[in-house]
């Protein structure tokens, strides 16, 4: 079977034109879409340096502090982080990022206790 190159599956994200695309393909063959909900997560100190993380919306609070402690040589235990101008509400490591509606523009502070 050929494959051809698809440029813009914006439109397939949509649950009801993914659900219509699907059933007007033919019987014989199949579709494959994998959808990784990532997003580009900003993560800054008190003195203004900035991390980037490519990270699934599905990752908790603790895996992005796992993930950032073990770049920066440091235990998950001793990271803190809330949310940019909110320095009182720490964010619950339990909870997932889609949860707490993060997307690309999220900027979040880290607090590092030692």
């Amino acid at each position: 079977m050929k494959t051809k190159p698809v440029n813009n599956l914006d439109h397939l994200f949509q649950p009801s034109n993914f659900l219509s695309h699907i059933a007007s393909k033919e019987k014989t063959h199949s579709v494959f879409l994998f959808v990784f909900r990532s997003i580009c997560l900003t993560l800054r100190t008190f003195l203004n340096r900035e991390y980037k993380f490519r990270i699934s919306l599905d990752n908790t609070i603790l895996e992005l502090k796992e993930r950032f402690a073990k770049q920066e040589n440091l235990q998950a235990n001793e990271i803190t982080l809330t949310h940019v101008g909110n320095f009182f509400d720490q964010l619950d490591d339990n909870r997932t990022l889609k949860s707490y509606d993060f997307n690309s523009t999220t900027v979040l502070m880290i607090c590092i206790r030692k």
